[in-house]
């Protein structure tokens, strides 16, 4: 057998089952939701279940791949608002999976909180978690609602800590009470098949998470307590005893996997950066396996059977694999997969017990993703489905790594979109656009504002700001109390680096944001009145004092906390630093859209910058959506909101 690995377009029937939709405008393809959204295998490899969107809901189907052609066993379209998300095969004939609730004054999803379960022949659909596991009606798979003797209403969501692969009637999941803040966890062992659950423990800190070995068996939890430490707890004679006690809020220790010898967890308690360690569970000695030069850990990927991590990536510019050998087959494997798909980002994220079977996504800056069935054996990868069937990659927009030094010497890193249809000695207009946090990051990837922009002519800048995360603990915390400086001069430097470098005309830029983005648009024309000619904001923070008062950051655990860390209490300083309060500043038009329910950032944000650029005299475009919240989840919305940004892009870019 030759050691290539060989690609197949064998799974059409996909493409049957799933009908495709009349033809849409380019945009409308970049911006359509994901078709099809995951994808597990069984732990045997004669099944996989997948979950797809179909209009406003999402539904899940079961395949027989065990046959030739393969066929579709069962499939659930749950009844009223809910929809189908997180899937997992309990064994080898039932799946497992959560629910979400669309709610029909607002364009979002919401967990219910609940676990149901499915036989692959469509039996015993029936609610095995939540708040309905005891008191509704069985109705089958339209509705999937159940009253199975013995199971107990819980008003709670889960989150799944180990699937038992040993155990073929049990799971171990954690639960924890709806609109509780500070609410501890409870460890149970649930019965799939009934419901019924039993109480192994509880969490020690609020929020924590619960660590299991390679056989199942509870171990280790961590957590942030309140004063902001992290901490490592060991379960040991039936109780929570603390093992390691360590550092703030900005460092501390993550544990990743447990095996037989070795607790895996990054840390960058001694060093500016993530680092991957192990240490011995015998004698405490610890051993750094691997840290990058520049960048933080993005991903640990283990091998199920052995708990050990067979790759690291990191994210510099583009991913980057590191590999770890004694893991052996599956760092090999991936190694011929990333050959075989040159080019682009390699994830293997379904796996059987044997591990000779897998579900592989591949994707880049110009594919959303795409699902192959990788088998090992016989070195074949059979295409499955793309997650934006209609989109071509060849309509869209490459995105290029750039990077250059600020005014303090400081090395920053971004993306540059040229856009599309240009000649290579030519330019178009320039959008700078922050991203949102700002203790968040843009990575190499398929981006559908960005290809909107490109694929529309404008060339597109994304800048990894000081505050931004991947890049180290005090690059992340460095936009602490400097929203409104430091921030703004990275976001200042890149725009300059790209006029003198010749990527855009000076007089052909504009900014514009969502959410940190936003606020960082008006920020920029405020301090900077002669280098944009335009600025846009979405969902925008526009008065830092407002976000005390925030509903939705209120809720959060530390979320005071964090913001007296992120902006501080000056009344002064918090003004100085606040759009609303400087529209005296803003020399050019501005455009304002929010939606109307957003709970992250309230629409009073807008409606107060609005009021004072009128009586700044600022021209302004407003827009409300009805419906959304922090972002547009309804795509006609999506449509709109694009089309008036282009609008107004193309008005004030063009003279």
């Amino acid at each position: 057998m030759k050691n290539t690995l060989k690609l197949y377009m064998v799974l059409t029937i996909l493409m049957l089952h799933f009908s495709m939709q009349a033809s849409a405008t380019l945009m409308e393809q970049i911006l359509e939701d994901t078709k099809y959204i995951n994808l597990e295998i069984s732990p045997d490899g004669n099944h996989f279940a997948m979950t797809y969107k179909d209009g406003d809901k999402i539904n899940m189907s079961i395949f027989d791949i065990s046959t030739t052609p393969m066929k579709v066993t069962s499939g659930v379209s749950l009844g009223g608002d809910l929809s189908v998300w997180d899937i997992y095969w309990a064994n080898n004939h039932r799946v497992i999976y959560s629910v979400l609730i669309s709610r029909s004054w607002y364009n979002e999803y919401k967990s219910t909180g609940e676990m149901f379960g499915i036989d692959i022949d469509g039996s015993n659909h029936d609610v095995i978690f939540g708040q309905r596991a005891a008191n509704n009606n069985r109705t089958g798979a339209a509705a999937a609602a159940s009253r199975i003797k013995g199971a107990e209403s819980e008003l709670a969501t889960f989150e799944m800590i180990d699937l038992l692969p040993n155990d073929d009637n049990f799971v171990l999941i954690k639960s924890t009470p709806f609109n509780a803040k500070d609410s501890v966890p409870t460890v149970y062992k649930l019965n799939i098949n009934n419901g019924k659950k039993k109480k192994i423990t509880t969490l020690p800190l609020p929020r924590s998470n619960a660590i299991t070995d390679i056989n199942g068996h509870l171990r280790y939890a961590n957590g942030i307590d309140k004063n902001g430490k992290s901490k490592l707890y060991k379960w040991e004679d039936q109780k929570w005893n603390i093992a390691l006690e360590y550092y703030g809020n900005k460092g501390g220790a993550t544990p990743i996997a447990i095996s037989d010898e070795y607790i895996y967890m990054t840390d960058d308690a001694d060093n500016e950066l993530d680092g991957l360690y192990r240490i011995n569970i015998t004698d405490n000695k610890r051993e750094l396996l691997y840290r990058h030069e520049f960048t933080d850990i993005s991903q640990i990927y283990i091998n199920p059977n052995t708990q050990h991590p067979y790759l690291v990536v990191t994210d510099p510019a583009k991913e980057e694999y590191h590999y770890f050998e004694e893991s052996g087959n599956l760092a090999t494997t991936h190694k011929k997969l990333t050959r075989a798909f040159k080019g682009s980002m390699v994830h293997i994220i379904s796996f059987t017990e044997d591990l000779n079977k897998m579900i592989v996504r591949v994707s880049s800056d110009k594919v959303f993703g795409e699902f192959y069935l990788f088998d090992r054996v016989t070195q074949n990868a059979a295409f499955i489905a793309s997650q934006k069937p209609k989109l071509k990659s060849s309509q869209l927009a490459s995105m290029q790594p750039i990077s250059y030094e600020n005014r303090d010497g400081k090395t920053i890193r971004g993306f540059f979109t040229k856009a599309t249809g240009l000649a290579d000695d030519k330019t178009a207009p320039l959008v700078v656009m922050p991203h949102g946090g700002p203790q968040d990051r843009d990575y190499w990837q398929f981006d559908s504002q960005v290809q909107v922009l490109a694929t529309n002519g404008f060339s597109v800048l994304q800048i990894n700001f000081t505050g931004s995360s991947g890049y180290g603990k005090d690059f992340r915390y460095g936009s602490n109390k400097q929203w409104g400086d430091l921030v703004q001069d990275d976001i200042t430097d890149g725009t300059n680096w790209a006029i003198e470098n010749g990527l855009v005309a000076r007089d052909k830029v504009c900014i514009y944001g969502f959410s940190f983005g936003g606020y960082s648009a008006l920020m920029s024309v405020i301090r900077q009145p002669d280098l944009y000619q335009c600025a846009a904001g979405g969902g925008g923070v526009y008065d830092l004092g407002l976000m005390y008062k925030a509903e939705d950051i209120n809720q959060l655990l530390w979320g005071k906390e964090y913001l007296q860390g992120a902006i501080g209490e000056d009344e002064q300083e918090l003004k100085r630093n606040s759009p609303t309060y400087n529209t005296d500043k803003i020399k050019v038009p501005v455009f304002i859209a929010h939606g109307k329910n957003d709970t992250r950032v309230p629409p009073k944000q807008a409606k107060k910058l609005v009021k004072m650029l009128k009586k700044s005299g600022v021209p302004h475009e407003v827009a409300y959506y009805a419906k959304e919240g922090h972002g547009f989840a309804d795509l006609d919305n999506r449509i709109k909101f694009n089309q008036q940004l282009l609008k107004f892009l193309k008005k004030h870019l063009s003279k």
